[in-house]
């Protein structure tokens, strides 16, 4: 994970990364694409904040860039971030918040799991990752809910 140049692999994620992501804000009326907007970016630190509170650095903080990342884990942190959450409700509609955050926690579980189970845990390039998928899934999950409504 040191080396910094992008391989085929990564050029072709983020391209189908920002290719999702444009046709996934386009299906967003224009009345809410600000509150969403908004919200997908909370959501998504906050879903990081848990992630790091709940799992272990593996990455060599001496030579870490982001030393803080990897440094202790204190309960307050995670408390104030989830206090982000409160505005959010007065952004988006209560029911589409209680649909979008089971699924960012399915998200969540399982990506954890998956890191678990392939590094032991977290670096800053995991959490770049799971901060993408998170945006995603909360505009799929947000539209999905919209059609249901």
């Amino acid at each position: 994970m040191k080396d910094s140049r992008i391989g085929t692999y990564g050029a072709v994620g983020l391209c189908l990364l920002f290719l999702s992501k444009y046709v996934l804000l386009q299906d967003i009326s224009v009345s809410l694409f600000p509150k969403v907007l908004i919200a997908a970016q909370v959501l998504s630190r906050v879903i990081l904040v848990i992630l790091i509170y709940t799992s272990q650095y593996v990455g060599n903080i001496e030579v870490s860039k982001a030393k803080a990342v990897g440094g202790k884990k204190s309960l307050s942190t995670l408390v104030v971030s989830m206090l982000w959450l409160v505005p959010l409700f007065f952004l988006i509609e209560i029911k589409a918040f209680l649909f979008i955050i089971p699924i960012q926690l399915i998200l969540l579980v399982y990506f954890r799991y998956y890191i678990h189970k392939k590094i032991g845990g977290y670096t800053g390039d995991v959490l770049g990752a799971l901060q993408q998928l998170s945006e995603v899934f909360f505009y799929v999950s947000f539209l999905i809910f919209a059609a249901i409504q």
